[in-house]
């Protein structure tokens, strides 16, 4: 799969946010004022700080409030960790080897991180009910070489402590973790991204017990060497799959699942750039999951976010890339204007704390014509042309309704277009001319749709002769 030509009226780089320090890594969201709007939490890697931006709608943000924490901060989730419907952060510090935890006010505001746990070389968290007593748990990942890594299950008591943290061995160097539920027991299960030194890593699953603890990992799509990773049903059948940034081969990669805590083989969609970060979304609107990915080839293009797009039955179109800041680090999925249709926020690793807001501002579909011209030359009187044809292409993010296709006087119009037309699909409109007058005659065939502008043209050129 390659990627194609940017496309700057579907995603637009709405505008950049400071982040409130330096080297911007990781982004979650959530609610942290209660006021409906989605704010964001970014970690600073180099400033061992995290910016809280609050929401104001519409893509907008407040100026960050900055919090300490631990020494560079690599990952940041959020949970309830108190059950007092407050959001608090969650915060992995791989250069110190913590774990901490932020606690929200509900104001937007959070106390200062506090430690509730050690682990050297901490790299990323997420948080679930594991042992299903209704108190939220936490999973952190431990990159480790050729002995493989660890994850570390952190049991909550719904007080915001936690019990001492146990062990779970998964691949080598994992660095990147997700929760779902694989086999369909209403059991959280956990799944690494082991990288393996980009060599012949894979994606660990550990299939919970429901008590807090986990059954040995299960490696599958070795050797893929994974460094993202993110979970979504994309073909309808009520299973939960995986997609995963690959480095081996650079793109991305789909693992069916089976809904019994298996995969299938993974089907590669290759790119320039591995998708060193990856998430998904519905971002047009159909039903169907796509997913978003940022990646650096180290050849100036690292300032992209690709977009691939779902058909539904597990398989991606081509990916359409769209230009967002210096260089991408970390891309995170979130409606942020209470439309159908979520944007993408994505940092800026290289940058003095920014972060780049891509609105997802155009849904409608887009209309490509293969000619915007026809010259039919000269025709006697009352006969007829050879044929000439154009193809329309819906180049958009969503279906193309077509309500009529007609032509000028002299001109014959014939087409398979139909009512609707697919995204990325194509259709042939035949045009020939009869002319019934001597001279220059010019015509059009009208497209009325409901791609902008809400109609298109077709230019008709012909004389009639004796």
């Amino acid at each position: 799969m390659q990627t194609t030509s940017v496309r700057a009226d579907e995603f637009v780089h709405k505008k950049t946010f400071s982040s409130g320090g330096y080297s911007p890594s990781a982004i979650t969201t959530g609610d942290f004022n209660r006021d409906g709007l989605v704010d964001l939490a970014i970690t600073n890697e180099t400033t061992n700080t995290v910016g809280v931006l609050l929401g104001r709608g519409g893509g907008s943000f407040s100026s960050a409030v900055i919090y300490p924490v631990g020494s560079f901060p690599t990952d940041i989730t959020t949970s309830d960790l108190v059950n007092n419907g407050l959001t608090d952060l969650i915060v992995a510090n791989g250069g110190s080897g913590t774990i901490g935890v932020l606690f929200g006010n509900g104001d937007g505001t959070f106390q200062a991180e506090k430690e509730v746990a050690e682990i050297s070389g901490v790299y990323t968290v997420v948080a679930g009910d594991f042992n299903n007593d209704g108190n939220p748990d936490i999973a952190a990942v431990q990159p480790l070489e050729k002995q493989g890594s660890n994850v570390w299950i952190l049991l909550g008591n719904g007080d915001g402590t936690f019990r001492d943290p146990v062990a779970y061995q998964t691949g080598a160097e994992s660095l990147k973790i997700a929760i779902g539920d694989f086999n369909n027991d209403r059991n959280l299960d956990l799944a690494t991204a082991d990288y393996n030194e980009g060599v012949a890593g894979g994606i660990s699953i550990l299939l919970g017990n429901g008590d807090g603890t986990f059954k040995t990992a299960q490696a599958f799509g070795t050797p893929l060497a994974p460094l993202s990773l993110v979970v979504a049903d994309f073909n309808h059948d009520g299973n939960e799959d995986l997609a995963a940034g690959t480095f081996s081969n650079p793109g991305f990669s789909v693992l069916l699942g089976a809904g019994d805590g298996t995969f299938g083989k993974p089907i590669l969609y290759g790119l320039q750039a591995p998708f060193t970060s990856i998430t998904s979304g519905d971002f047009n609107g159909d039903g169907s999951m796509d997913v978003a990915g940022v990646g650096d080839t180290g050849h100036g293009d690292a300032g992209n976010v690709n977009v691939a797009l779902g058909l539904g039955d597990g398989t991606f179109l081509s990916a359409t890339s769209y230009a967002c800041c210096r260089t991408a680090g970390q891309v995170v999925s979130a409606n942020l204007n209470h439309d159908r249709y979520p944007e993408l926020v994505v940092t800026d690793t290289r940058s003095e704390g920014l972060a780049s807001i891509m609105i997802n501002s155009d849904h409608l579909p887009a209309v490509a014509l293969s000619k915007d011209a026809l010259f039919f030359g000269k025709v006697k009187l009352d006969h007829t042309s050879p044929l000439q044809s154009v193809t329309l292409t819906n180049t958009g993010f969503n279906t193309l309704d077509i309500s009529k296709i007609s032509a000028s006087e002299y001109f014959i119009q014939k087409n398979n277009c139909g009512s609707e037309l697919s995204i990325r699909a194509s259709c042939k409109i035949r045009i020939t001319f009869r002319p019934r007058k001597l001279g220059k005659v010019n015509g059009r065939v009208y497209i009325a749709d409901n791609a902008k502008p809400g109609r298109q043209s077709i230019d008709l050129h012909g004389a009639g002769i004796n």
